[in-house]
């Protein structure tokens, strides 16, 4: 029993003898990226939540009467402008029209045949065989017979422009919203069948304090989060009435191109509340929360220094502006890998 405990003894001491000899080795380089530090100009920013809303919505609607017998879309469905959507019943009205059409052919061919009677009478006429009064009856059944082509013609125009008008088409690309149409529906004219909303292009609205009105510079572009991914949109004006019980106002971010964003999403937005100011420029990625400090790493001497920073603000989606006594332009930043390393630890920056 006595050279077991003996054992088990030996075994500590040599455990913590190599562990402590391990230790005094500290921790081993850490391979890490990094970025050159550099100076500009930055406007202090503060985040803000927004909505995602559809940049144009429109509730499409039927310019004809008539009864449903196709629906060509569901909820959700991405079409292309021009694409049917329903489809009225349109058979008396192509029943009419090929009435009217043949009207037209028998029309064209009358008159076919009286202009030729014209010409021969007018070839009479002017070698005085046939009287003024037969001339005059036939010149007038001709006009007469074109006025009414005409008409017959314009008819067919118009029942054609109605047939058409049965199939209610999508008015621009987009995406179904509601579906407001049922096989069997009867439809009036301006009764709903879909709301339709324009996609790849949408508005985030971001209630702003009054405070921050004199720093927003317009037709600019400006940074958000969308479910925690980095989206550019162009600053353009929101309405000019803002709410007297909150005093904020609305603005409105315009964002072009993006497929997946949905109406309803929240968006945080970076806003500017101050003038531009002096600042040190860095990547985004390298600035790390460290429990109520903002920090990041540097490279000297093959070892990763510690800062604590104050940010200013983004600068486009992938840069952000901080101040800090302790850096300078020129230095490296870690951008990856920082997350890993701790203040004093040897580093190893792979060559390209």
């Amino acid at each position: 029993m006595k050279s077991v405990h003996f054992l088990i003894l030996c075994t500590s001491l040599f455990l913590l003898l190599f562990n402590s000899d391990v230790s005094s080795q500290g921790a081993p380089p850490a391979n890490v990226n990094v970025a050159d530090i550099r100076s500009g100009t930055l406007s202090p920013t503060q985040e803000f939540k927004g909505t995602v809303y559809f940049k144009e919505v429109s509730n499409v609607a039927s310019e004809v009467t008539g009864k449903v017998i196709e629906v060509l879309f569901e909820e959700g469905d991405r079409l292309k402008q021009g694409d049917p959507m329903v489809r009225l019943d349109d058979a008396l009205l192509k029943a009419d029209l090929d009435r009217l059409n043949a009207e037209v052919e028998a029309a064209e061919a009358r008159l076919e045949q009286e202009e030729a009677r014209y010409e021969r009478t007018r070839q009479l006429r002017e070698r005085e065989v046939t009287s003024p009064q037969e001339y005059d009856d036939i010149r007038f059944t001709v006009e007469a017979l074109k006025y009414r082509l005409s008409a017959a013609k314009a008819q067919v125009l118009r029942l054609e422009e109605e047939i058409k008008r049965k199939t209610i088409t999508a008015p621009f690309d987009g995406e179904v919203l509601v579906r407001q149409s049922e096989l069997g529906d009867w439809k009036e004219e301006g009764d709903p069948i879909a709301v339709f909303a324009r996609d790849h292009l949408y508005d985030v609205v971001v209630q702003i304090p009054e405070r921050v009105l004199p720093f927003l510079d317009f037709d600019r572009n400006m940074t958000m989060t969308v479910l925690d991914q980095q989206i550019e949109g162009r600053l353009v004006r929101g309405s000019p009435r803002g709410d007297p019980a909150t005093r904020t106002f609305p603005i409105k971010i315009r964002v072009k191109d993006v497929d997946w964003l949905l109406e309803g999403m929240s968006a945080l937005v970076d806003i500017p509340t101050g003038g531009t100011t002096d600042c040190l420029i860095v990547p985004r990625d390298s600035v790390l929360v460290e429990g109520r400090q903002m920090a990041l790493y540097t490279v000297k001497d093959g070892q990763a220094q510690r800062h604590v920073v104050e940010t200013i603000g983004a600068k486009g989606a992938d840069l952000m502006g901080v101040k800090s006594e302790t850096l300078r332009e020129g230095m490296q930043v870690i951008v990856k890998g920082q997350e890993r390393v701790r203040d004093g630890q040897p580093v190893n920056i792979p060559s390209e």
